[in-house]
């Protein structure tokens, strides 16, 4: 397994609760198809060089990898180790929560909801930093010089970045 990193953006499909709280509904976590990736990125043969990498339906919506999105930190840009109950403090500024198959448009994508407690994160989000990264691992699977599938994905944190 090594790790990856899935990108996507937060809608203007968001509610503050009473306290405060942000909840930003129906965002696009992960998607089937293909996807280019470097090399450097995921350990491919040649650091500069692109590969198709695709993401079959099958993996996508695999039971155990929808459930490794559940309850997953949502963090302030990706942190530079896994979080732990040990160091979650530090990185966990919210929550995903709520994951599912999306509809319509976005029926090729695992949607969630993400709460955010962070006052900080709140602060960037309201401002206009919505992109959405993924941290997951997975297994790569060759299936030619320059395509690979992704098996396997296991979700680890889901970073709100610039």
């Amino acid at each position: 397994m090594s790790k990856a990193y899935f990108g996507s953006r937060i809608s203007d499909h968001i509610l503050k609760t009473p306290e405060g709280f942000l909840i930003c509904k129906d965002v696009p976590i992960a998607r089937t198809g293909t996807q280019q990736y470097r090399g450097c990125e995921f350990g491919g043969p040649v650091a500069d060089g692109i590969y198709n990498v695709q993401r079959p339906e099958a993996e996508v919506f695999d039971r155990a990898a929808v459930a490794s999105f559940e309850g997953k930190p949502v963090c302030d840009e990706h942190p530079e180790e896994d979080v732990t109950p040990d160091n979650y403090g530090r990185y966990m500024k919210g929550v995903c929560r709520d994951v599912r198959r999306g509809d319509g448009d976005l029926s090729n994508c695992l949607v969630a909801d993400l709460v955010i407690y962070d006052a900080d994160l709140i602060n960037k989000i309201e401002a206009g930093k919505r992109e959405i990264s993924c941290g997951y691992d997975c297994l790569w699977n060759p299936t030619s010089d320059s395509s690979y599938d992704q098996l396997e994905i296991r979700v680890k944190h889901v970073a709100v970045v610039d």
